[in-house]
């Protein structure tokens, strides 16, 4: 990444939002929808510019215990951004942890370490994903844009830092 400012992917491997968009009915729900029994304590985005987004909907995700499912998929689109991913994993609600390679931190969102991936495919579609983690989950927000300028990167980081 540090060469091209982005890793080189195959096409599928960036179009995992845009496949979202395209089959939200079969794939995601409403927040409101009860039918997806959740562990997970969603964050909160009250302070966020995902608030201000179009969520088109969500997916239960992580593991399955008796109290419900552990992890939330959401999808927004936000304008000059495109489509947005905010996945979030309660790993101790699954009895799990979680370890970063020191190596490919980059990044820092509210004091937790994090890792920044830029990826473009030959056709020149993206993906950009922020990984991060706290004490008790752990976050990717990812954009179906390859962000190279500074600009794009920081606000990006931004709606990251604005998740609690």
């Amino acid at each position: 990444m540090k060469n091209k400012g982005y890793i080189d992917v195959t096409e599928d491997a960036v179009s995992y939002l845009d496949r979202a968009k395209e089959n939200k009915e079969k794939r995601l729900k409403p927040m409101i929808d009860g039918s997806s029994k959740l562990k997970i304590m969603p964050a909160n985005l009250d302070a966020s510019p995902l608030r201000q987004a179009t969520l088109l909907g969500a997916s239960a995700s992580g593991g399955y215990t008796e109290d419900g499912w552990t992890g939330l998929n959401r999808i927004f689109i936000v304008p000059k951004l495109g489509i947005v991913g905010l996945e979030e994993l309660d790993f101790l609600a699954s009895e799990g942890g979680m370890a970063f390679i020191e190596e490919a931190i980059n990044q820092d969102v509210n004091g937790y370490p994090a890792i920044l991936s830029v990826k473009q495919s030959r056709s020149k579609k993206g993906l950009s994903e922020l990984t991060w983690a706290t004490d008790r989950k752990i976050f990717t927000l990812s954009t179906n844009r390859a962000l190279k300028t500074q600009k794009s990167i920081d606000q990006f980081i931004d709606i990251a830092r604005s998740i609690f």
